[in-house]
C-alpha cells in the first residue's frame, strides 16, 4: 500500500509541470474567418494554430490572415503553426500578412486547389513541406526568406518564371522537388543546396550560378534537362547524382571542388571541351560517366577515383596526368579512347578495367608503386609500347594487359610471382620474358605472343595453366627446372621448339596437346626420377619429326593406355608410328598391335618406316629413326619396297637393326678405289645373298638378283637393337686411302649438310653430287652415300656392275670419265658393234665397252 501511495504522489507532483506547458488556444474573428491563435514569447507574439469559416466549417476560399489578432490587446501574428491549414483543399487564395516571419511545418501543406501568385514578404523561415503539394501556386515571392526546409514546395507544379531568393541561405532537402514549370533560379546567397532541391525541375534553362553554394547534395539538381552552364565558384562538395540527366549541360566551372561524389555529372554528354578541377581530392564512382564531350583533364589535387568515374569519356585526349593519385578504382578510364599517355606517379591501387579498350595509349608505362595489375586493367590498349615499368608489381591479374599489341622488346616484371589467365594474351610484339619470380603462369597467359624468341627461362616457375604460350612459333626451348604443372596446350603450336627439349624430374602433370603440333621438336625427354599424376591424352599430337619421346625411368599414372590409336585414348593417340617411345620397367604394356613402344629394354613389335603413309588427309612422309637406347625387338621390321626397274637396279641401304636379306638379293659392301687396266673406279664386293645377316647401322649397297620385280624384308626376331652411333662411324673408307667415304644415315641429311659433305647419292644406278643449286637434292634416310675430302665433285659417276661369270668377276662402280677413256669399240648385251663414241649411244639402254657394262643416260 506504501508503494502505490508513493506512486500516486510522484504522478501528481508531475502534473503542474505538464500543465505548465499547455497554450491556451485563442480565437479571433476577422476576414470572414475564425482564427485559432497561441501567444508566446516577450513581447507576446500569436502563431496562428487554424482557422473556421464563420459557420464552423474548414476555412475555405480567400484565407486572409490578419496582420494581429486579440479581443483585446493585439498580438502580432508572427508565426503560422505547424500543419495548421495542412490539407485544406478548399483554400483557393492566400495572404500572409507583413508580421508573419515563420510558417511551420506543413501549415499550407497540401493545398490542393489554392492558385495564382504567392507572397511572403517578410517571411524568414519556410518550414518542413510548408506548400509541398499545391501544385496551383504560380509563382513565389520571398524576399527575405532564409531558410526553406525539406519538401518547402515539393510538387508545385504550377510554379512558373525565374525562382528569386535573394536572402536565402539554405535550401533543404526536396525544397522545390518537381517544380517543373519553374524557368530560372537566382541564389545568390545560398550556401547549402539539399538534396533532391530541385530535381526534375526541367524547365530550368541556361546558366546555373552559385557564387556562395560551399554545397551540393545528392540529386540536388538531377534531370534539370535544360541547365546549360554551372558556375559554382566556392562550392566543395558536389552530392551524388546532383546533376545526372542535365542533358545540355556544356559547361561547369569549380575551382574549389574537394569532392565530387558518385554520379554527379553521370551521363550527359553535352559536356564539353576541359574539365578543369584544381582542388578536388576524390573523385568518386561514375562521376562523369559516359561525358563523352570532355576533352582534357586537370585534377592535380586528386587522391583517389572511383569506380567507372570516366567511364567512356571517349574524347578525353592527350596525356592523363594524376601527380598525387594514389588509388583508381575499377572502369575508371575504360573506353577513353582518345587517351594517348599516362603519368601516374604515386598510384598505388589501380582497379580492374581501369584503362580497358584505351587504344590510343601509347609510350612507356611507369607504376613504381603499384603492387597488382587489376583484371583487364589495360587490355586492349592496342597502342601502349612499353617498355613496362612495374617494379613492385607481384600479381598481374586476368587480361591484364590482353591485347597489347604493340608492347615490345623484353617483358620484365623483377617481382611478379603470378601472372593469371589471358594476362599477356595476343602482346604479339614481346621479344623475351625475365620473369625471375614467377611461379604461376594461368591458362592462355601469352597465347600467341609470336615474337618471343629463343630460349623460354622460367626458373622458378611451377605451373603453366592451359595454352599459356600456345602460338608463340618462336620460342626455341625452354628451361624450367622447377617445373611440376604443365597444362593442356600449353605449347600448342609452337612451332619454333626444335631440337631436343627436357622436362625436369619434378614435373607431375603433362596436360593434353602439351606440345601439341610443335612440328619442329624432335626429342621429348622426361628426367628420370619423375613420378607423374596426370598424363593428358594426345601430349603431342599429329607430328612430323619428333624421333623420339623418352621417359626411361618415369613413373606413369595408374590407368593410363599406351597406344597411339584414337583420339582421346591416351596420351600417345595419334602419335606417328615413325616416333619411338621409351617408357620404364613396369609401365602399362602396349596394346595389341601397338608398334615402336620400348618398355624397359624390350619393344614387342619393332618397325621401322622408310615411308609411311598416314592416308588421304596426312599422305605419306618420309621415314626415320633415332634411338639413345640399346633395347631387344621381339620382332624387327623394314617397312620399304625395292623395284627392280630397268633404270635403277642398284639400291643404297643402311639399317638400324641387324636384319636378314631376303632370298633373291645381293648385298654390297664398299671396298677400294682402284686402278683396273688403265681405268679408275669403285669395288664394291658382294658380302651374300638372300639369308646374308646385314649388320646394324652398315652401309650397302643392296640389289635385286632372281629377276622378281620387287622385294621386301621379312621380320627378324629377338633382335638386339644398338644405340644409334653418329653418322661418320657408319662410314667405310676407301682402302687405299683416296679420301672416299661410303657411309649412311637413319634420317635425312638436308640439302646444304649433304652438300657441306661435299656428298654423293646413287640414283637411277649413277651417283649424282649434291649440290646447293639443287636444294632438292638430299640424302634420304635408311640410305647410303658416297663422299670425298678432296674437291667438291663437278659431276656424276656411273655404276657398272658385272655378272659374277664374267670374266672380270668383279662387280664395279666405275668413274664415267674412266668409262669414256680410249676408243674402244661399244657393244649392246646381244653383241652388236655400236662404234666407239659415248655421246652418240641412244639413252635408256646398257652397254659394254672395256668389258664393262654401264648405263646411258
Amino acid at each position: 500500500m506504501k508503494r502505490k501511495l508513493l506512486l500516486l504522489l510522484f504522478i501528481l507532483s508531475m502534473l503542474p509541470i505538464y500543465v505548465s506547458y499547455a497554450q491556451t488556444i485563442y480565437t479571433y474573428t476577422a476576414n470572414g474567418k475564425i482564427w485559432r491563435y497561441t501567444l508566446s514569447g516577450t513581447p507576446q507574439t500569436a502563431t496562428i494554430k487554424g482557422a473556421t469559416n464563420m459557420d464552423g466549417t474548414q476555412a475555405s476560399g480567400a484565407l486572409n490572415i490578419p496582420n494581429e489578432v486579440g479581443n483585446g490587446p493585439k498580438y502580432p501574428v508572427t508565426t503560422i503553426g505547424i500543419r495548421a491549414f495542412h490539407a485544406h483543399y478548399s483554400i483557393t487564395s492566400l495572404t500572409i500578412p507583413p508580421n508573419v516571419k515563420t510558417i511551420e511545418e506543413g501549415g499550407f501543406y497540401k493545398l490542393l486547389n489554392l492558385t495564382g501568385a504567392l507572397s511572403l514578404p517578410n517571411v524568414t523561415t519556410i518550414g518542413k513541406e510548408a506548400f509541398g503539394e499545391s501544385p496551383k501556386i504560380t509563382s513565389l515571392s520571398a524576399p527575405n526568406a532564409i531558410t526553406i526546409a525539406y519538401n518547402a514546395f515539393s510538387n508545385c507544379r504550377g510554379l512558373t518564371g525565374i525562382l528569386s531568393l535573394p536572402k536565402a541561405t539554405t535550401i533543404g532537402e526536396r525544397a522545390f522537388f518537381y517544380c517543373t514549370n519553374l524557368t530560372g533560379l537566382s541564389l545568390p546567397e545560398v550556401t547549402t543546396v539539399g538534396d533532391f532541391a530541385f530535381i526534375r525541375c526541367v524547365k530550368v534553362t541556361g546558366t546555373l550560378s552559385l557564387p556562395k553554394v560551399t554545397s551540393i547534395g545528392n540529386y540536388a539538381f538531377n534531370d534539370c534537362y535544360k541547365l546549360t552552364e554551372l558556375s559554382a565558384p566556392n562550392v566543395t562538395v558536389i552530392g551524388e547524382v546532383a546533376f545526372v540527366g542535365c542533358k545540355s549541360l556544356t559547361t561547369i566551372s569549380l575551382p574549389n571542388v574537394i569532392t565530387i561524389k558518385k554520379r554527379a555529372f553521370s551521363g550527359i554528354l553535352t559536356l564539353m571541351a576541359s574539365l578543369s578541377l584544381p582542388k578536388a581530392t576524390t573523385i568518386e564512382e561514375e562521376a562523369f560517366y559516359g561525358c563523352r564531350g570532355i576533352t582534357s583533364l586537370s585534377a592535380p589535387q586528386v587522391t583517389t577515383i572511383g569506380k567507372s568515374a570516366f567511364y567512356d569519356c571517349e574524347k578525353l585526349t592527350g596525356t592523363l596526368s594524376l601527380p598525387n593519385v594514389t588509388a583508381i578504382g575499377e572502369k575508371a578510364f575504360e573506353g577513353c579512347e582518345a587517351l594517348t599517355g599516362l603519368s601516374l606517379p604515386n598510384v598505388t591501387t589501380i582497379g580492374k578495367r581501369a584503362f580497358y579498350e584505351c587504344k590510343k595509349l601509347t609510350g612507356q608505362l611507369s607504376l613504381p608503386y603499384v603492387t597488382t595489375i587489376e583484371q583487364e586493367t589495360f587490355s586492349e590498349c592496342e597502342s601502349l609500347t612499353g617498355p613496362l615499368n612495374l617494379p613492385n608489381v607481384t600479381t598481374v591479374k586476368q587480361e591484364a594487359f590482353r591485347k597489347c599489341y604493340s608492347i615490345t622488346g623484353t617483358l620484365s616484371l623483377p617481382n611478379v610471382t603470378t601472372i593469371e589467365s589471358r594476362a599477356f594474351d595476343q602482346c604479339e610484339k614481346i621479344t623475351s620474358l625475365s620473369l625471375p619470380k614467377v611461379t604461376t603462369i594461368g591458362s592462355i597467359g601469352f597465347l600467341v605472343c609470336k615474337s618471343i624468341t629463343g630460349v623460354l627461362s622460367l626458373p622458378n616457375i611451377l605451373t603453366l595453366g592451359q595454352a599459356a604460350f600456345s602460338g608463340c612459333t618462336k620460342i626455341t626451348n625452354l628451361s624450367i627446372p622447377k617445373i611440376t604443372t604443365i597444362g593442356d596446350n600449353a605449347f600448342e603450336y609452337c612451332h619454333g621448339l626444335s631440337g631436343t627439349l627436357t622436362i625436369p624430374a619434378s614435373i607431375k602433370e603433362l596436360g593434353e596437346l602439351a606440345f601439341g603440333y610443335t612440328s619442329n621438336l624432335e626429342v621429348l625427354r622426361i628426367e628420370p626420377g619423375a613420378s607423374l599424376t596426370r598424363l593428358g591424352n594426345r601430349i603431342v599430337g599429329r607430328h612430323y619429326k619428333l624421333k623420339y619421346i623418352d621417359m626411361q625411368g618415369v613413373t606413369l599414372p595408374a590407368g593410363v593406355k599406351i597406344t597411339r590409336k584414337g583420339y582421346n585414348n591416351g596420351p600417345f593417340s595419334e602419335l606417328f608410328s615413325l616416333t619411338m617411345v621409351y617408357l620404364s620397367t613396369g609401365s602399362p604394356a602396349p596394346e595389341a598391335g601397338e608398334e615402336n613402344f620400348v618398355i624397359g629394354n624390350t619393344c614387342d613389335n619393332f618397325v621401322v618406316y622408310d615411308i609411311e603413309d598416314r592416308g588421304l588427309l596426312e599422305g605419306s612422309r618420309e621415314g626415320f629413326y633415332y634411338s639413345p637406347y640399346t633395347f631387344t625387338a621381339n620382332k624387327a621390321t623394314f617397312r620399304r619396297n625395292f623395284a627392280n626397274s630397268f633404270y635403277s637396279t642398284v639400291k643404297t641401304l643402311l639399317l638400324p637393326y641387324p636384319a636378314t636379306l631376303p632370298d633373291g638379293m645381293r648385298a654390297y659392301t664398299f671396298e677400294a678405289r682402284t686402278t683396273h687396266l688403265g681405268i679408275t673406279h669403285f669395288r664394291f664386293t658382294s658380302v651374300g645373298d638372300g639369308g646374308t645377316q646385314l649388320e646394324a647401322n652398315k652401309p650397302y649397297l643392296v640389289r635385286i638378283i632372281d629377276g622378281s620385280a620387287s622385294k621386301q624384308f621379312g621380320t627378324d626376331v629377338n633382335v638386339q637393337v644398338p644405340v644409334t652411333p653418329p653418322i661418320a662411324s657408319t662410314e667405310v673408307q676407301d682402302a687405299n686411302g683416296q679420301g672416299f667415304y661410303f657411309g649412311g644415315t637413319t634420317e635425312n641429311i638436308d640439302n646444304a649438310t649433304a652438300a657441306g659433305m661435299k656428298a654423293y647419292n646413287l640414283i637411277n644406278n649413277q651417283w649424282r653430287p649434291i649440290r646447293t643449286d639443287n636444294p632438292n637434292g638430299y640424302i634420304h634416310s635408311f640410305r647410303a652415300y658416297m663422299r670425298t675430302t678432296g674437291a667438291a665433285p663437278a659431276k656424276g659417276f656411273a655404276i657398272v656392275l658385272d655378272d659374277e661369270d664374267t670374266p672380270t668377276g668383279i662387280d664395279d662402280t666405275v668413274a664415267e670419265d674412266a668409262v669414256e677413256q680410249g676408243n674402244s669399240p661399244i657393244y649392246t648385251l646381244d653383241g652388236k658393234l655400236m662404234g666407239t663414241d659415248i655421246d652418240a649411244l641412244p639413252s635408256g639402254e646398257i652397254y659394254i665397252k672395256n668389258g664393262k657394262k654401264f648405263y646411258k643416260f
